[in-house]
């Protein structure tokens, strides 16, 4: 993998932190920008006292937790379903520890919007090889679509296989299409008890649950979709997800060409640069309708401001008015001539190969980015 590193940014006006040239913006003292514990400001800024107070929410309510922890005291079956065409691999420890060293099998939704090349098999080695970093070995992998009814009925068999007498609890993030696969599984569940299927109160804990009975002794659970505030669905506005993110139909690649200091704007949510090294094609497996626009480097930062109030290349959020509300990371490649992939979560990913040049990404601020082998041939 490529080595990644964070370009620290002020974190009110949003300058690159430097420490050189006191009459050049972004600086900070050397024993300051040395400190990572403490929350970075550029001299100017902190002598102005602003601070940026916005804080991104919690991954996992109250309620969940304990379920969940329920489940892994029981030593229960997880069934986690994920959407493949936004999950990149960066999993809250929250999250880890509670489907950490239990039965898992992980349910990959949406398949049908991928590019039709990519297979079962390579989808299959992308995800155990996110969840393989985290010491996580799933039972099975299971790649559907609830849109086209691929591969469904494997769930129900698999669940069978693996549950042997044991409750199971359904988990998913927001958006994963959990709650289409349940509505799907309701149309053909076979209810062979005289328990009802039904909502009901979880134990001592203030949350209801939907429960299905498996059989005399057991039953499954869905719990609520936990929140993705790592994703670009806890940086943009629920409309703009609705119509610039979340995709209706197979994604198609787009390719650009850049040269050293190239950047591509898509709309004014995120950026993607080559900063140094060989030309590159880059692939862009994002929503057709972010609009994506190539410019040299010099000429981002002036485009992206006048943006705000032109609206020439959208998406543009409220939320992101200027360069402190983002994160700006590189990935130092390596020269191997092999397909990469970086993932920015929830909104997409590009395919490149690894030439020894330098990648930067800018996203929103608290969105993951992940950089590793593709999910797709």
């Amino acid at each position: 993998m490529g080595k990644m590193s964070r370009v620290l940014r002020c974190n009110n006006c949003g300058e690159i932190l430097q420490s050189d040239n006191i009459n050049l913006p972004g600086y900070i003292p050397t024993l300051i920008l040395k400190d990572t514990n403490r929350i970075l400001y550029c001299e100017n800024c902190y002598q102005k006292r602003k601070v940026n107070r916005g804080e991104l929410s919690s991954s996992i309510d109250d309620n969940s937790f304990k379920i969940l922890s329920d489940a892994k005291n029981n030593n229960s079956l997880i069934v986690l379903i994920v959407d493949i065409f936004a999950f990149n691999g960066v999993i809250k420890k929250t999250i880890i520890d509670l489907i950490k060293d239990v039965p898992l099998i992980i349910v990959a939704n949406k398949k049908d919007l991928l590019p039709l090349k990519s297979s079962d098999e390579q989808i299959i080695k992308f995800i155990k090889s996110r969840f393989k970093e985290y010491e996580i070995d799933p039972l099975d992998v299971l790649i559907i679509s609830t849109n086209k009814g691929y591969n469904f009925e494997t769930i129900k068999e698999k669940i069978k296989i693996h549950a042997k007498n044991k409750n199971v609890y359904i988990i998913g993030g927001k958006g994963s299409g959990k709650t289409a696969i349940i509505n799907r599984l309701l149309k053909t569940y076979k209810n062979t008890t005289n328990r009802p299927i039904q909502t009901i109160k979880y134990k001592d804990i203030d949350a209801k649950v939907l429960t299905m009975p498996i059989d005399d002794n057991t039953n499954a659970y869905e719990l609520d979709g936990f929140s993705l505030d790592d994703s670009i669905y806890g940086a943009l506005e629920r409309n703009i997800i609705n119509k610039y993110v979340l995709l209706k139909k197979c994604v198609k690649v787009r390719k650009f060409h850049l040269k050293e200091n190239d950047t591509l704007l898509l709309g004014g949510i995120a950026m993607i640069g080559l900063k140094q090294g060989k030309n590159s094609e880059i692939k862009a497996y994002f929503n057709e309708k972010i609009e994506i626009k190539k410019m040299p480097l010099s000429k981002e930062k002036i485009f992206f401001k006048t943006n705000l109030i032109n609206k020439n290349l959208l998406p543009v959020s409220d939320l992101l008015q200027d360069f402190s509300n983002f994160d700006l990371f590189q990935y130092e490649m390596e020269n191997d001539n092999l397909d990469h992939e970086i993932a920015i979560k929830g909104l997409g990913f590009i395919i490149f190969k690894g030439l020894g040049q330098t990648i930067y990404i800018m996203v929103p601020k608290g969105v993951a980015i992940k950089e590793g082998i593709p999910r797709l041939c």
